[in-house]
């Protein structure tokens, strides 16, 4: 029976958990619906957040990991179903009445994301966008589903169908939790091409052999290696030169770029940079001298690149023939006959590589995908074919190819089989094709515009990556750009697959790259197609003759020295200008230069002198970047008419003072003056005047202040920064005031460095810092910036009301700490600070233990009074003070030795600190430990949680010798003011002032296990002022003495319930005794308050404070606590004479 029982128990359960389920489909529909709509807008924002992390991620150049890719590929499906779900379901059943639910097929257009135009990159707003409207549905469903006559069948349907969905988005949500930690991975490193990979081909790895067994020759002085371009010269003569210092042969090796156009000042510079040489010499001739001894007396192997035409040794300083045999030159050109011109021994002509070693190279640039995939391999054949066994050829056209699709390979085929190549003297036509084919390949007409920009400068010139973005700002050539420095993230991005397409090279200079002479002569070949027009020859005196310049797009032009500039030249399509003066000299530009280039978007003159800019720049209404840098500019008040201007650097130009009228430029996103040694006026409110200003650049200014600007988020923004750079290496004082939206001062993250190592100058000469009123500011700096403030003098923090701590800890290792020192810090203000809780906050909060039952110590107090003090302060503050953990410490036992010149200390009105001086965990050192041993000036009031000054402190600690003065205001939790082992110390304090301090009992009192002592000796003292200290009852409630030699005033008022000024204790030493006041005298009617007011009484107190013979005047004002009669009124001051 019991079976049977069991069985059909078994059976109901299968039974009626399945129709209990459905019968929940039924009657849930509104709640079902209700958790689909709130557990979609959670996946709405998770994928808003995720893809705010891939739009970062993907800005640094970095790889989206498979996992989140896939993850997000889930999520848009799930937005599609539900966009089905309301258009189809929702619509069939009838229940969009009056039209409620909004046509998300006819936003569908606006959704999908166009992967050729690059729109994936940044999709963020868009997702809030579909978000907000699948909720806007389901909300529409539920507030009117009660009002609808659904049939069972269409409620059962949708019902369970918002179950299911719920359920996927709940599994979504819970894949996405790793992605916080990581979404992205650094892509390979570049894979340029190797040394390595040709010294293992035989037909280099034999001419490097024989180049190398030349070299040791004694009768050999010059070796050339000559070739077409492309061909690998450069990288054969630098594997030739490792080979060489390996063995030996050298002490060292130098290379200089010559190229096309010679220029002798450079080469100079390349060879002495190498040798870590500093030419003091200003002509040529003279820095050739300099060159010419330092290489006569070392084993040096000079490489001269790419040289073109015949070069002086002599006129560059280089020792050659004869007894010179200890400095060989190894020089790699593109014509034999400059090879002999150069009186080369021995030359060694570079063929193309062997079809073997081509394909070798070509499936390596190319990627695995040539082996993976058999039906590439025929295809990738014949493309290595038509790259000709040229080295640049394959590495350009295998990187273009690197896992593209079969049809990506075959149209590749194609079209290098029909290339039409330029002829370009010295270049291969299959390099040509193969260039042009890389380039036709970017993935975006934004990085081929990038691209051409890069041939506007000379050959192996370092291009300024900011360059690229200033000018693509100017031409308007990012989509969906809104600000700077999300355009300096694309520029950087771009340039990234530019590298890796071997579009470009690394640079040695910072934030810049560099383009080979190949690669430059095909993108200047490709840019005339496009309008551009660039020279580059230190001999060009005016402009390139034209017959016309009207279909002109682009012009850059690099030169010596502009003897005349054209007056009134028709543009009528330029929108870029370049003229760059190598020589600085003085140009004259004509009246209507620029009537001719209405629309200029883009003008850049570096190294130029004139006396003022043209009257015809007026016309330039569209311009929108202007640099004039390195310029002697006596009158730039002709800017201020460029209404459009966005982007305005007088980078290192001589101008002395800003025309407040740029305070009008009101589209003005970026203002450089960097280097600008000579400017000293900028007039007062015209930064601020700026509204939309988002970055400034004062790198050289000694003054920066910023002030009243809503706008400015960060004084300094590194986030776009690829490489590590000094930030206001010279700044000498910063105020800024008034920034109500400033975030960070310096934004992004700092390079990290050794400590004991050289680092960065980041604010390194900074003596004067102020803050006035940036409520969002939450630190000054990071540590790792603050560690380089070694000239800091003053900081002054004023109505920073979200600030936390002085400086940051971010991701710093504690035992670095010992190495942060502000040895010239002197002078600190902090006001109006209400949150913050320390200097720098990283040392875990302590647990105290209440005084009266410290261990091996004795309870202060018998128990009732514990008891009734314990209520006391329950009334007042809700629990026992002492008790709980203290957190919230300015200066802990590591921060307080950071300071060590501090003077001056004053903080007001703060609502969080707790302990001013905290040594809590400090060990005790067998060697003196000086704490804040030049502080003189103590200024406290209104710091509402203050408990204690001076907290932790020991026998073996020294310090604070050197305060003077002490001043206390309205700190009512406070609940003394030193323990003895601090009051021993200030042998130099000579004013005491406490005022409205309701919590404080005692002046002084032991801290802790502090061991007792008989004497303190305050030897300066002159002034004691105590003032509605409405608890205290003694100055020191243990067995101590005290000594005043030197006091001459004490004012006490508003003190209700003192007692004693001292102790009556029994010393062993009676003759240091000290009689206190333990009660008060009683006048008769009257309460015990008002008789503190007695002439007796004050004479008592006088007893109870030490004295030498000659104590002269005291000064007490007799109304600690008025009588009846004279409350309200005005104190009585009594003089007694002693």
């Amino acid at each position: 029976m019991e079976i049977v029982i069991s069985i059909v128990a078994k059976i109901g359960e299968y039974l009626v958990k399945p129709i209990g389920q459905r019968f929940g489909y039924l009657i849930h529909l509104n709640s079902n619906f209700e958790n689909l709509k709130v557990q979609f807008q959670k996946l709405g924002d998770k994928r808003h957040d995720v893809q705010s992390l891939i739009d970062e991620a993907r800005s640094r150049g970095q790889e989206i990991l498979l996992e989140v890719q896939s993850w997000v590929e889930k999520v848009d499906e799930i937005k599609q179903a539900l966009q089905r779900f309301i258009d189809e379901d929702v619509k069939a059943n009838k229940m969009c009445l009056g039209g409620c639910c909004p046509d998300l097929k006819a936003k569908k257009k606006t959704l999908e994301i166009d992967a050729e135009t690059g729109n994936d990159q940044v999709i963020a707003p868009e997702v809030e966008q579909w978000v907000g409207n699948i909720s806007q549905g389901l909300q529409r469903f539920i507030d009117i589903e009660d009002k609808m006559c659904l049939d069972l069948k269409s409620r059962y349907s949708l019902s369970r169908k918002a179950k299911k969905k719920t359920l996927e988005i709940d599994g979504l949500l819970k894949e996405a939790e790793p992605f916080f930690n990581k979404v992205s991975y650094s892509p390979p490193p570049l894979r340029m091409v190797s040394t390595e990979v040709f010294k293992h081909f035989e037909s280099r790895r034999s001419i490097m052999e024989k180049v190398f067994e030349a070299l040791r020759g004694d009768n050999i002085n010059m070796i050339a290696i000559c070739g077409m371009g492309g061909i690998g010269k450069t990288t054969m003569a630098k594997e030739v030169a490792k080979m060489a210092i390996e063995a030996k042969l050298f002490d060292k090796d130098v290379m200089a770029v010559v190229s096309q156009n010679q220029d002798l000042r450079k080469i100079q510079g390349q060879i002495a940079d190498k040798l870590r040489l500093k030419l003091e010499g200003e002509t040529e001739p003279g820095r050739a001298d300099e060159l010419y001894s330092s290489l006569s007396s070392k084993s040096v192997l000079v490489i001269l690149d790419d040289v073109w035409d015949k070069l002086s040794l002599e006129a560059v300083g280089i020792p050659f023939g004869g007894q010179h045999n200890k400095c060989k030159i190894l020089l790699t050109s593109r014509s034999e006959v400059t090879c002999n011109q150069m009186g080369s021994h021995k030359i060694f002509p570079i063929k193309v590589l062997s079809e073997e070693e081509a394909w070798n190279l070509f499936r390596e640039m190319a990627g695995d995908c040539v082996d993976s995939t058999p039906y590439l391999r025929s295809i990738a054949e014949e493309i290595a074919k038509e790259c000709g066994g040229l080295p640049v050829a394959i590495v350009t056209v295998g990187r273009a190819l690197e896992n593209k699709t079969k049809d990506e390979w075959i149209a590749a085929l194609e079209q290098l089989k029909k290339s039409i190549p330029k002829n370009i003297p010295g270049l291969h036509s299959k390099v040509y094709s193969s260039i042009e084919f890389s380039y036709s390949y970017l993935k975006s007409d934004e990085a081929k515009s990038c691209f051409l920009l890069c041939c506007l400068f000379p050959e192996d010139f370092d291009i300024p990556i900011e360059y690229l973005v200033r000018y693509g700002v100017g031409r308007r050539l990012f989509a969906k750009i809104d600000n700077v420095a999300e355009a300096r993230s694309r520029v950087h991005a771009m340039v990234n697959d530019l590298k890796r397409s071997f579009l470009l090279l690394d640079s040695v200079e910072e934030e810049c790259v560099k383009m080979h002479d190949v690669v430059r002569d095909v993108a200047i070949s490709i840019a005339e197609e496009h309008g551009f027009l660039v020279r580059c020859d230190d001999k060009m005196e005016e402009w390139p003759e034209k017959d016309t310049y009207e279909n002109y797009v682009a012009i850059s032009l690099f030169f010596q020295e502009m003897k005349k500039h054209p007056d009134g030249l028709e543009c009528p399509k330029l929108e870029l200008l370049q003229l760059s003066c190598s020589r600085n000299s003085s140009q004259t530009l004509p009246a209507n230069m620029f009537q001719g280039m209405k629309e200029l978007k883009v003008l850049s003159m570096r190294g130029m002198s004139f006396p003022s800019l043209p009257q015809s720049i007026q016309v330039l209404q569209n311009l929108r970047t202007l640099h004039l840098e390195y310029c002697e500019l006596a009158d730039v008040s002709t800017v201020v008419s460029l209404g459009k201007l966005e982007i305005l650097s007088f980078l290192g130009s001589k101008i002395k003072e800003l025309p407040r009228e740029i305070g009008n430029l009101g589209h003005l996103k970026l203002l450089d003056l960097s280097k600008c040694s000579t400017l000293r006026r900028i007039p007062y409110g015209l930064l601020s005047s700026l509204s939309r200003l988002e970055e400034l650049y004062m790198t050289s200014d000694r003054v920066l202040t910023v002030y009243r600007s809503e706008d400015v988020e960060y004084v300094i923004d590194a986030t776009s920064d690829q490489t590590p750079r000094d930030a206001f290496p010279i700044l000498e004082s910063l105020t800024l005031e008034y920034l109500s939206n400033l975030k960070e001062i310096h934004h992004g993250q700092f390079p990290e460095r050794s400590f004991s190592g050289a680092q960065l100058a980041c604010f390194g000469n900074l003596t004067f810092l102020c803050l006035d009123a940036c409520h969002r500011l939450k630190n000054v700096f990071s540590l790792s910036i603050a560690r380089g403030l070694v000239q800091l003098q003053e900081l002054f923090i004023r109505e920073c009301t979200d600030m936390e701590e002085i400086f940051s800890k971010g991701g710093q290792d504690e035992k670095a700490f010992d190495m942060i020192k502000f040895p010239q810090l002197k002078c600190v203000g902090l006001g109006y600070v209400p949150r913050l809780i320390g200097f720098c906050t990283f040392v875990d909060p302590i647990d105290l233990v209440q005084p009266s039952h410290a261990k091996g110590t004795q309870p202060i107090l018998n128990q009732e009074d514990v008891i009734t003090e314990f209520q006391h302060e329950q009334h007042h503050t809700g629990s026992f003070p002492e008790s709980g953990s203290i957190s919230n410490k300015f200066l802990s036992s590591m921060t307080i030795f950071w300071s060590p010149n501090l003077g001056e200390l004053n903080m007001w009105c703060n609502d969080s600190l707790e302990v001013l001086f905290d040594l809590e965990g400090l060990m005790v050192q067998p060697q003196r430990i000086d704490v804040l041993a030049q502080l003189k000036t103590l200024r406290l009031r209104n710091l509402s949680k203050l408990m204690y000054v001076w907290k932790n402190f020991s026998q073996g600690i020294l310090g604070f010798q050197n305060l003077t003065s002490i001043n206390i205001r309205w700190c009512p939790n406070l609940r003394y003011l030193f323990p003895p082992s601090i009051a021993k110390l200030l042998v130099e304090l000579q004013s005491v002032n406490l005022q409205d301090t309701d919590m404080m009992e005692n002046i002084v009192q032991r801290d802790g296990e502090e061991e007792a002592a008989d004497t303190i000796v305050f030897p300066k003292v002159s002034s004691f002022k105590l003032y509605n200290l409405s608890n205290l009852m003694s100055f020191c409630i243990e067995a101590y003495s005290f000594e005043w030699p030197s006091m001459r005033e004490i004012e006490i008022s508003f003190c209700y319930k003192l007692k004693t000024f001292g102790s009556e204790i029994q010393s062993p030493r009676k003759e240091k005794k000290i009689k206190g006041l333990d009660s008060r005298p009683q006048d008769p009617g009257v309460g015990s308050s008002s008789v503190q007011g007695s002439p007796g009484f004050l004479g008592r107190c006088l007893k109870c404070v030490p004295h030498r013979r000659n104590y002269g005047l005291v000064d007490l004002s007799d109304h600690m606590c008025p009588t009846k009669k004279s409350q309200g009124s005005s104190s009585v001051n009594k003089e007694v004479r002693i």
